[in-house]
């Protein structure tokens, strides 16, 4: 509790809106280090109130629109390890068809859902699944990728339990050399696999139906 009230001490009005639950888990990514904990709180801040919608959290209804593409969504099953899941469809996402504030804040509500799936059964984590078969060069988007690193990375630290690539083709390659540097000791959290393998990830009859 002392921590926490240091790190709020830090943030000051810049805070408003962060939980103290949200507070701990930066503190638990940065050792209990205040000072760490404030800077990268302080970004995950300003990334909360840039994607809020008239000042609240984005809603289903505020992200339909780049929902309804079908490139990112829940699956509503937990994996064998009780995490949620992500699945991102490359294929059904267009460059420059939404603005990056737009794709942040769909961004934000997706990972925000998933954590809210997990808040009665106490898992901590994601299982990503990016579907890249079929990915074109109509998808190639290093924006997009940026968003989705500093998302999993600096605004929602070690939430990213495993991601998937499943069925990489030979165009993606340079999307991930430009990738792969930034991540750091979070490569580790990647895997690439073939379709079927993603099945072994899930309960029999709770795998996506995408992969079947």
């Amino acid at each position: 509790p002392r921590a926490v009230e240091a790190v709020k001490e830090k943030l000051g009005a810049r805070g408003r809106g962060i939980s103290d639950e949200e507070i701990v888990w930066f503190l638990k990514e940065c050792r209990n280090n205040v000072g760490d904990a404030a800077k990268k709180m302080a970004a995950f801040a300003d990334f909360k109130r840039r994607t809020a919608i008239r000042g609240n959290p984005p809603s289903e209804s505020d992200v339909a629109k780049e929902l309804a593409t079908g490139k990112l969504l829940v699956h509503p099953h937990f994996d064998t390890l009780g995490r949620s899941a992500i699945i991102v469809t490359a294929s059904k996402h267009r460059t420059r068809e939404f603005s990056t504030r737009d794709t942040e804040t769909t961004v934000r509500y997706t990972v925000e859902r998933t954590l809210s799936m997990m808040a009665d059964s106490g898992g901590e984590t994601i299982l990503g699944i990016v579907d890249l078969r079929g990915f074109g060069l109509g998808n190639v988007d290093l924006g997009l990728s940026k968003i989705f690193v500093d998302c999993f990375f600096r605004y929602y630290p070690r939430r990213l339990g495993r991601l998937l690539l499943v069925e990489s083709p030979l165009l993606f390659r340079p999307t991930w050399a430009a990738i792969e540097p930034t991540l750091g000791e979070y490569g580790k959290a990647v895997k690439f696999v073939g379709k079927g393998e993603v099945r072994g990830y899930f309960e029999a009859g709770k795998d996506p139906v995408q992969f079947r």
